[in-house]
């Protein structure tokens, strides 16, 4: 359903509407169409093809690309540098292309995560691993009696590392909150601009190892911080000095 969508918001800032041909749009995006097919099969083809990834980065490739060329042909008429060019567009024209290029940055987000995304559930005792891809998670210790302000809690030390390269120590609890005495699981994530690593602790089994979850979610902030572009694409288009002024001629009126 979404890849039409995603075609039509890509050619929508090229088309002109009262004389626009499929002829003329076709030409003008081939070469956006043929780069976003090729770089959209590139990391399908290294990690593993999944048809899914390869339709949501295509789909954020023809986006991207369809940008540049909105830009080229919108300030080809335009003199001076390049930088004095782009500045003369008008802010509602860079809010849409910024909230485009979030859609096309949650796209990426969405199918890496749909993809590539690893979870192992087992049961272990301090000294031992979790492997999850890439990563190793050494169970290394059980801190007891961790009190919080309103909970008690067992704290599970976990190093994570990749390729042998420490990354990250987290510390997930399992705590007994003083009102309610139901135990609750609070799961440790180490979050970077390529994922999030996370584990969490379950029950303590009758022999004394822990039920241990680790998850490897390969992108998945980039689904958030594409939500934050298009917000900001909404913000800036809003500024945009056309809106401002039929806000005051409507103000002007209603006096």
């Amino acid at each position: 359903i979404m890849v039409p969508v995603i075609i039509l918001m890509g050619i929508g800032p090229l088309v002109r509407w009262k004389d626009a041909k499929i002829s003329d749009i076709i030409k003008r995006t081939a070469w956006c169409f043929i780069a976003a097919v090729i770089l959209g099969a590139a990391t399908p083809l290294i990690k593993g093809w999944s048809t899914w990834l390869f339709v949501g980065l295509t789909m954020s490739w023809w986006v991207l690309f369809t940008f540049i060329e909105s830009l080229r042909e919108n300030i080809r008429n335009f003199k001076g540098s390049f930088f004095s060019k782009i500045f003369k567009l008008s802010r509602s024209w860079w809010g849409m292309m910024i909230a485009h290029l979030g859609v096309a940055v949650s796209i990426v987000g969405i199918g890496m995560v749909m993809t590539y995304s690893l979870e192992r559930d087992v049961t272990k005792t301090p000294g031992h691993e979790v492997n999850v891809g890439s990563y190793d998670f050494k169970f290394e210790d059980v801190k007891r009696g961790i009190r919080g302000p309103n909970y008690i809690a067992d704290e599970g030390v976990f190093k994570v590392t990749e390729n042998g390269k420490e990354v990250a120590v987290l510390t997930p609890q399992k705590r007994k909150y003083f009102s309610s005495q139901m135990p609750m699981t609070e799961a440790a994530i180490s979050s970077s601009i390529t994922g999030d690593v996370y584990v969490s602790m379950g029950d303590q089994t009758v022999d004394g190892a822990w039920v241990v979850r680790a998850y490897d979610k390969p992108f998945v902030t980039w689904i958030w911080w594409g939500t934050l572009i298009m917000s900001l694409g909404a913000f800036i288009a809003m500024l945009d000095k056309r809106y401002r002024t039929r806000r005051r001629a409507r103000s002007a009126q209603a006096e």
